[in-house]
């Protein structure tokens, strides 16, 4: 019982620590998975269920945990520059490399090619 309250506050730092530090916050649940398994491949006896079980159930459940908060954050992008065509006048996104007086919508660019 007493490993158990051990462990679950060493998780609980770790959780707070990678929270605080982005970064890292991928790597440290993998490292708990893999150090999980690497000692319950060791077979030490009693060691190996002590400390490896408990690692590999920390280090999927902080997995899961942190790639949620991963794939839940959006990305927004920036709105584009919004120029006028010098054709039609209509509003048309800014295109790099030209200049923006020299901006020609998508629609007028199809017309001058079909004359």
């Amino acid at each position: 019982m007493l490993a158990f309250l051990f462990l679950a506050s060493i998780f609980l730092a770790l959780t707070a620590l990678a929270n605080s530090i982005g970064l890292f916050g991928g790597i440290i649940p993998i490292v708990f998975l893999a150090a999980g398994v690497v000692i319950l491949a060791l077979r030490m006896p009693g060691w190996s269920l002590l400390l490896g079980l408990p690692l590999t159930i920390f280090g999927t459940v902080f997995l899961i945990y942190t790639y949620d908060e991963v794939v839940r954050k959006t990305f927004v992008p920036m709105p584009p520059q919004i120029t006028k065509c010098s054709v039609c006048g209509k509003p048309t996104p800014v295109i790099p490399g030209v200049p923006e007086k020299d901006t020609i919508c998508a629609i007028c660019k199809k017309r001058l090619k079909g004359k």
